[in-house]
């Protein structure tokens, strides 16, 4: 009785999700179908479309659709699709988007397109937030777009992007993919986040670099300000192992900017650090202290001025050559690339 109750139950859910009525049939075939489903007996599966399938009205058999691939899995799921293929009836795009949504295997979800069903933006999403990158890699080269979100007007809408998504899962060969198929590298989340920051924000640093050479804006300059003291001397390499916060004792914007990417090394130490993503005048740092700790920032050159900003704390040194930088007490030169 109770797994009868939970079967109805599921039906109107399913219908309300597809905006059907809630129209069944006065007899029970419909919760027997779903227990043989999930039981895996399909030669019972068959009888009960054999007897049934003449007069099964059309929120039935979507139904019927949605019993399958909610009870099933993998071979069987195969095998009640044929069923419901010799008794004709067929997919629809919203069985598409919950074969994808239920983690399906991806013979079940060709068979779905086999049937003529056309992935749309809202599917791809469905891919990507599964992370099923051989499908979205599918659905784009059709001309599915990729930068669908949810409505704004949906209590789930989240502003999600498949781009993001391929961010999150640190997958630059997706990434570069999303972006070369017309991926908006500035489309933001619900929460103001975009690829480029929540690339930053988790230390991807190829991705980063990625983002900003294919047009991400430069959101480091909207970075909410750190707080800042009277600049008390301290450098990266001390203020980092302190955890003190230093202030910007002034800017010097008088001179051509003549700092240059690269990995330098604190004179005297085996601290380093890499920036990377110079052009513009603003990038990516990596820095290692003694230990072989490393930590990950921003930084930016207003004339000879460097800024170098991680974990909230802000440091301010001089360019003086193409090769150096100094102050705080510091001096790093730079060993390479």
């Amino acid at each position: 009785m109770m797994n009868r109750i939970c079967h109805r139950i599921v039906v109107l859910l399913v219908l309300a999700a597809q905006s059907l009525p809630p129209v069944l049939s006065a007899d029970d075939f419909t919760w027997n179908l779903a227990d043989a489903l999930a039981k895996g007996e399909l030669q019972n599966v068959d009888r009960i479309l054999s007897e049934n399938a003449d007069r099964m009205t059309a929120a039935e058999k979507r139904l019927a659709y949605s019993f399958v691939l909610g009870y099933t899995r993998g071979e069987t799921t195969l095998g009640a699709m044929e069923l419901l293929r010799k008794y004709n009836i067929h997919a629809v795009q919203f069985d598409l988007f919950n074969a994808i949504d239920k983690s399906h295997i991806n013979h079940v979800i060709d068979r779905i397109l086999d049937e003529g069903i056309q992935p749309n933006g809202e599917i791809l999403l469905a891919a990507a937030e599964k992370q099923r990158w051989d499908l979205v890699k599918m659905f784009a080269e059709t001309g599915v777009g990729v930068n669908y979100k949810y409505p704004a007007d949906k209590s789930y809408a989240d502003g999600m992007t498949a781009l993001i998504h391929a961010v999150n899962s640190n997958n630059p060969e997706m990434v570069s993919f999303l972006v070369e198929h017309g991926a908006d590298v500035n489309l933001q989340t619900s929460a103001g986040s975009t690829a480029a920051s929540i690339a930053y924000e988790n230390g991807f640093v190829d991705i980063y670099n990625y983002l900003n050479d294919h047009g991400a804006l430069d959101f480091v300059q909207t970075l909410p300000q750190t707080e800042t003291g009277s600049g008390n001397g301290q450098g990266i390499e001390q203020g980092i192992e302190q955890g003190i916060g230093q202030g910007i004792a002034r800017l010097i914007d008088n001179g051509t900017p003549v700092f240059t990417s690269g990995t330098y090394r604190l004179s005297g130490s085996t601290a380093e650090i890499k920036f990377t993503g110079a052009g513009g005048g603003a990038g990516f740092l990596s820095y290692k202290n003694t230990a072989g700790n490393t930590v990950i920032g921003i930084f930016q050159v207003t004339g000879n001025t460097l800024l170098l900003t991680t974990e909230g704390i802000t440091f301010t040194y001089r360019v003086y050559t193409t090769g150096s930088f100094s102050g705080n007490g510091e001096t790093w030169v730079r060993i390479g690339d």
